[in-house]
């Protein structure tokens, strides 16, 4: 499962400051989800692979009530990530993919503690806490299940727990259906 991580993560970053800002998730052809917060505001941006390359992006929609938001890219993207078909289990093991401070591509291993009622640190609809240690560089970035599906986008931290909080990869893709044009 890390290669399905490795080749569907990307690093994102703030052109003129060459900050790494978090990590965007293909899910299309074209398309990445990552969270509102790593693009909302932070002018031109690139994207990278794990090794590198460099695609064009644009900010193609943002959310209003999530911290998502969907970027495309100028060129193709070979491995779009499967959204997964149910929600992960309580104690179920996953992988947060991030680049923890803007270093080096990392699938940390976490286990899912739940799902609580919204509203949690801004974010209106269900939440996943995920046990896993996560730094600056992993917003926006995927929560894997062991098939390598996508279950989650990383938004923020627990201020009391440290858990990760993750939008529910089941409310990316009601937003991505009420929002595709």
């Amino acid at each position: 499962m890390p290669q399905v991580a490795r080749e569907s993560t990307f690093r994102v970053t703030v052109s003129q400051r060459q900050d790494v800002h978090g990590v965007a998730t293909a899910i299309g052809a074209r398309l990445l989800v990552t969270a509102r917060h790593v693009v909302d505001g932070a002018g031109p941006l690139e994207v990278s692979t794990w090794d590198g390359r460099a695609l064009g992006v644009e900010v193609l929609r943002m959310a209003d009530a999530h911290d998502l938001a969907v970027l495309r890219t100028t060129r193709p993207l070979r491995h779009p990530v499967a959204f997964a078909r149910h929600p992960p289990r309580t104690g179920e093991i996953v992988r947060v993919v991030g680049y923890p401070l803007g270093g080096e591509f990392t699938a940390m291993k976490g286990i899912v503690i739940d799902q609580l009622q919204g509203p949690v640190l801004g974010e209106p609809s269900n939440v996943l806490r995920v046990k896993a240690v996560v730094l600056p560089g992993y917003s926006g970035g995927p929560v894997l299940n062991a098939r390598g599906e996508l279950v989650g986008v990383v938004y923020a931290v627990g201020r009391d727990t440290r858990y990760a909080l993750a939008i529910p990869a089941s409310s990316v893709a009601q937003w991505l259906h009420r929002t595709s044009p």
